[in-house]
């Protein structure tokens, strides 16, 4: 759930939940203000001390290792399926941001498989086209890669994944889109020795975003590279997920 959307939710339903509790008062506080961030360290300390230490060593290690410099783009994925395992791989290899441009042929009952809570932890960024998606990405830095199983482009193994990326996923049937191919700046594709011409799109991802968080690993010694002000954030957007949903009954 996004932070908007979880301070709207306990902003509104306040005046039902009890505010005897501190840690209530000070998220309360914090969602009130929300360019207030002398309120985050409080916050972060107060409800701290409200989950285990297993729990809070968990979402902690999450944090340590998210990375916003990879982004993945997933350009009208068709089936519903597809794209929650994608979400369920970013989360379990540390990347933290999706964006999102929907198919309009979406289909919501092609496949029984779930995100497994993924998409609660990650960011989702929905779009209305690859232009308006890519020309952000580009003004922001990164170098925008597609995945294509056409003949000719380089080798996934070959890309710089030390510096900040974006890559495009194409839908199931047609692939990266025209339109979003005028923004890439390298084309690559993954090795296959069989007679099929490519991946199931899901399979792809898990490929592609294992690599990079490995050549990561060995180039940079870390694939987490978030400062300390944003691991904070992310931390604390956690926890209040926790606390307010089990606050609200969501």
């Amino acid at each position: 759930m996004s932070y908007c959307l979880l301070r709207q939710l306990f902003l509104k339903n306040i005046s039902t939940i009890s505010t005897t509790s501190k840690s209530v008062v000070i998220i309360n506080r914090y969602y009130t203000s929300p360019g207030d961030t002398s309120t985050r360290k409080p916050l972060l300390q107060e409800l701290a001390s409200t989950f285990t230490t297993k729990r809070l060593d968990k979402m902690t290690n999450v944090v340590n290792n998210r990375t916003r410099n990879i982004a993945v783009v997933l350009e009208k994925i068709r089936n519903e399926g597809n794209e929650y395992a994608i979400y369920r791989t970013m989360d379990a290899l540390g990347y933290q941001v999706a964006h999102k441009i929907p198919n309009p042929k979406y289909s919501r009952r092609t496949c029984s498989r779930t995100d497994a809570g993924a998409m609660k932890w990650i960011d989702i960024k929905t779009w209305k086209s690859a232009k308006e998606c890519l020309s952000q990405l580009k003004s922001c830095k990164y170098n925008i890669v597609a995945a294509s199983s056409k003949c000719g482009t380089k080798n996934l193994q070959s890309l710089d994944f030390t510096r900040k990326t974006a890559i495009i996923l194409g839908s199931e049937n047609e692939g990266v889109s025209e339109e979003a191919m005028s923004f890439v700046d390298e084309v690559f594709h993954i090795d296959m020795v069989g007679f099929v011409e490519s991946y199931n799109v899901s399979v792809a991802a898990a490929l592609i975003l294992h690599h990079i968080h490995q050549d990561r690993i060995t180039k940079l010694g870390y694939h987490g590279d978030l400062t300390a002000e944003e691991r904070d954030s992310l931390l604390l957007h956690y926890m209040l997920q926790e606390r307010c949903k089990r606050l609200l009954k969501l």
